[in-house]
């Protein structure tokens, strides 16, 4: 009990944290915030697996630069949201769009899932995968994958979600050689009932 006690304080701040936190559809005004995610999110997460160069050479400037691209253009199949806290700080985001692996048969992607490493743990991954699904599903996709690091410290947040194994691929990071591992959900109806993590 005393263990179970000492424990209490922090869940209650992260239900505090929680019910703060908003999801939204992402704006071109906020490019800024999504770009410091990307670049913090990357730092944070890839700093064992991919080279201490290539990760302090990223630029929020470019990134801001890319994403400020992406959502001028954004049509109907496209979607991006970003997680805000209570001050409305972006504090992370996700994006999709049809699916660019032509040699695989899904129909939607998700692009991208980010949030800073005190954003984590938070159920926030969760609500944006199925904020993006929800995108899907009205959209008419049936299916969605995801590629992700096969080194990824949070690959198995995709399992948790229902995510099944589909297939791996080498790709280029800088000067590095990595794999990707691709996870898929036949029916993103699933994805939009899971429980969360």
């Amino acid at each position: 009990d005393g263990a179970r006690r000492s424990l209490l304080p922090e869940e209650e701040r992260a239900q505090t944290l929680v019910l703060s936190m908003k999801i939204r559809p992402a704006r071109v005004s906020d490019v800024d915030g999504i770009a410091r995610v990307h670049v913090e999110s990357w730092r944070s997460t890839y700093r064992d697996i991919i080279s201490a160069d290539y990760l302090a050479s990223l630029s929020i400037d470019y990134h801001a630069e890319r994403w400020l691209e992406i959502l001028r253009k954004k049509n109907s199949k496209n979607c991006a949201f970003v997680a805000e806290d209570k001050s409305e700080q972006i504090i992370g985001f996700a994006s999709g769009g049809p699916q660019r692996d032509a040699t695989i048969e899904y129909e939607a992607e998700l692009y991208a899932i980010y949030l800073l490493e005190s954003a984590q743990r938070l159920r926030l991954g969760s609500d944006l995968a199925q904020a993006v699904a929800g995108h899907f599903v009205t959209d008419g996709f049936k299916n969605m994958l995801v590629w992700v690091l096969e080194n990824n410290p949070s690959r198995q947040f995709y399992e948790f979600i229902g995510g099944q194994y589909i297939t791996k691929k080498a790709i280029t990071i800088g000067d590095q050689e990595l794999i990707e591992v691709a996870y898929g959900w036949r029916n993103l109806q699933t994805l939009l009932e899971t429980n969360g993590y």
